[in-house]
């Protein structure tokens, strides 16, 4: 835990917050003090823009069988705050949609993109995954991450998902269970 602390802070200080220190004075001081951000500790623990396991070389690696060029339509849902599609659009100079389907993760992505000035390339958006619709025939990959398990209707996902895929996309699929 000591080892992190360094790259914890430098998280917190590049997102223009500070770090709440545990208190000296006990539990009544601490307990005075705000609760650390959850969406925060999540970046310090998987890096910027990320909430859930990846980082660079984790999406290059992920979408190398796909063979990602500039001409592709990339979909990834349940994409965070945007961070796998940063990555993406730094390797590869596409376009990225992105579905979330936490608002408040879909808030601060926003002001994630517009700071890493990926908003033009990363379109992120709020959504259901038991309930939603995609455009028919338009993407070339759809990367969908820890995202199937949680689903009480998977077909349907499935169904939705395989509407909005061109003849001979590719979906790639990363559930940890």
């Amino acid at each position: 835990l000591a080892a992190c602390l360094p790259r914890w802070r430098r998280a917190s200080n590049d997102a223009g917050r500070t770090m709440v220190r545990p208190s000296k004075a006990g539990p009544s001081q601490a307990s005075r003090e705000p609760p650390l951000d959850p969406i925060m500790l999540q970046q310090w623990i998987y890096g910027p823009g990320n909430v859930i396991p990846g980082d660079e070389a984790y999406f290059k690696e992920l979408l190398s069988p796909v063979g990602v060029t500039s001409e592709m339509t990339l979909l990834d849902l349940n994409a965070g705050m945007g961070g796998a599609g940063v990555a993406i659009v730094k390797a590869s100079k596409n376009y990225v949609s992105a579905f979330e389907r936490h608002p408040d993760l879909v808030k601060a992505g926003a002001t994630f993109l517009r700071k890493h000035k990926a908003g033009r390339n990363v379109q992120l958006a709020a959504y259901d995954p038991e309930n939603f619709a995609l455009r028919a025939g338009f993407y070339d990959c759809v990367m969908v991450r820890e995202l199937v398990s949680t689903l009480s209707n998977k077909e349907a996902f499935f169904q939705a998902v395989s509407v909005g895929l061109k003849p001979f996309a590719q979906v790639v699929i990363a559930d940890f269970v």
